[in-house]
């Protein structure tokens, strides 16, 4: 027989939560289910649109075409959003992208402090760059589609002063031609040319003598040559990080133009033609005293020994084998 005396408690459930532990919860939502959680009923969609759950927008999971992009633009994309991830559709027989003039133009006036954007695999060539949002500080283009001059419009008209970090990553056409139209770019910090493989001697000496902030430097599979080091010794003195894996006509020649600089931590000499003395060199001369990884090709010869005396050499280094 049940205790008379005994208070139940109503039933908990999600409606019984705040609206402000339901938001926490909902932050923890990818986009698609964001979107699924707003019809559920008037209660959640009215939370699912608070712009604090629109900061960062990841759509890199799914392939989203331009008629979805535009729905998610107008009915989520605020002044709020900091963050926009897109993938496109080179790779699809579909004949769409995730992009076009007029999602762009729309985008950059209704989320003027758009800090970062991604995009992923869409072709990029009918896209008027001048329409980039203004606040940018990292751009990402990784395996698009551009034209050899297609970050002119957008130089030319400053909207891309605010830019530190520059990826064009696995693009295609990317030149020396393109290399020449972002020296205009005063406060980029990295760039990242990594499987850029039309770049060459002209592109990196303009960039080298216009860009003189540059950080931290990626050049992974480009076809650079020891005289495009020289260029980089001399010129990028606040130069942290560079990565030259698989640039293989970087020789020891091109190693020692790079020992002049002070703040060096990070050497990436993978598939490089890079020998032992050049690396013993390399170290023995450097002043740096904050070179903190060098990464050596197992190929070239180099064996756990090697590595030791190379540590020796440079107290606080770590040298790994690839």
């Amino acid at each position: 027989m049940a205790n008379q005396g005994t208070i139940t408690s109503p039933a908990l459930t999600i409606d019984s939560l705040a609206d402000n532990v339901l938001v926490d919860i909902f932050s923890f939502l990818d986009v698609k289910d964001k979107c699924r959680t707003a019809q559920v009923c008037r209660r959640w969609n009215s939370l699912i649109h608070q712009k604090s759950l629109w900061k960062h927008i990841d759509l890199t999971p799914f392939k989203v075409d331009l008629r979805s992009i535009w729905k998610l633009v107008r009915a989520y994309y605020t002044d709020m959003l900091l963050s926009l991830r897109l993938h496109g559709f080179t790779e699809s027989i579909k004949s769409t992208e995730c992009i076009s003039n007029a999602v762009l133009t729309d985008i950059k006036s209704r989320c003027p402090n758009l800090r970062e954007l991604f995009v992923t695999k869409a072709n990029l060539i009918t896209i008027n760059s001048s329409l980039l949002p203004a606040a940018l500080k990292q751009l990402t283009l990784h395996k698009c589609l551009i034209s050899v001059d297609w970050f002119k419009p957008a130089v030319d008209k400053g909207v891309l002063e605010n830019v530190e970090k520059l990826s064009l990553c696995g693009t295609t056409r990317t030149s020396d031609a393109t290399l020449k139209d972002l020296t205009k770019l005063p406060k980029l910090k990295s760039i990242n040319l990594s499987g850029c493989y039309r770049i060459g001697e002209s592109g990196v000496s303009a960039i080298c003598q216009s860009l003189s902030q540059i950080e931290e430097a990626y050049f992974d599979g480009c076809d650079i040559n020891d005289q495009c080091l020289h260029h980089i010794g001399t010129r990028w003195t606040s130069l942290k990080v560079i990565i030259l894996e698989n640039c293989s006509r970087i020789t020891d020649v091109g190693l020692g133009s790079l020992s002049i600089l002070k703040k060096l931590t990070h050497v990436n000499l993978v598939s490089c033609s890079i020998g032992k003395q050049g690396v013993i060199n390399f170290l023995t001369v450097t002043p740096s005293v904050k070179l903190e990884c060098l990464k050596l090709s197992k190929d070239a010869g180099f064996t756990g020994d090697d590595v030791s005396k190379l540590e020796s050499l440079k107290p606080g280094l770590q040298v790994e084998l690839i």
